[in-house]
């Protein structure tokens, strides 16, 4: 089970979360509820978590506006975050979460260089540290810059080349490796489920790592 508020793996028997303290029975209908209201009412400043489509394959896209990043607040995908991992555990079938950030189209920075949304994207690791073995590789392209200490190579009119210090490239790759085996783990039925979760991974974060 993973808490709604923080996002730490628990036992499926635990009443509470050992990191936070919530009351996952409570905080599981809580975050049902949330959702609920966020999807049926909508927002002028961001667009709502799009419905799950099974039957499509389809991810689920989540756009993150002005407000959000303002606040720093991380708790809509957080919730999709749950709700794909829910998904995954009922079926067995595991869809990587896309999302990306709206209202900032008239801004001529990458992403990572505009200082909030690296503050916000940090934020959502902190949160939900296991981030980046779920979104796919369109997300991961834009998420990754954001999170890490990376350093420009080239700048052109329409695209930025850039690379993880390489001081901090072995501490980070061992962090996301580390979060990937712990999410896998706990979601994966067999060691040949996990074994393929973590070679699709592979292929998704090294398309961006290598680009």
């Amino acid at each position: 089970m993973f808490c709604p508020k923080c996002g730490t793996i628990s036992n499926d028997q635990a009443i509470f979360c050992q990191k936070c303290g919530a009351n996952l029975q409570t905080a599981v209908k809580e975050a049902g509820s949330q959702q609920a209201a966020a999807t049926s009412t909508g927002s002028k400043e961001s667009t709502p978590i799009q419905p799950y489509e099974d039957k499509r394959r389809a991810i689920n896209i989540h756009l993150i506006g002005k407000r959000e990043i303002g606040a720093k607040d991380v708790s809509r995908v957080k919730q999709a975050v749950m709700e794909c991992l829910a998904h995954h555990m009922k079926t067995g079938e595991f869809v990587p979460i896309s999302f990306g950030i709206g209202e900032f189209d008239d801004d001529p920075r990458a992403l990572f260089d505009i200082p909030q949304v690296r503050a916000w994207a940090k934020a959502l690791m902190a949160e939900c540290h296991f981030i980046l073995a779920l979104v796919d590789a369109r997300t991961m392209k834009w998420l990754l810059p954001c999170i890490a200490e990376i350093e420009i190579i080239a700048r052109k009119p329409d695209s930025t080349t850039w690379r993880i210090r390489p001081s901090s490239e072995h501490e980070f790759k061992s962090r996301v490796l580390e979060a990937r085996e712990v999410v896998f783990r706990e979601i994966a039925k067999s060691e040949k489920e996990y074994e393929r979760l973590c070679a699709e991974h592979t292929d998704r974060y090294n398309s961006v790592w290598s680009a």
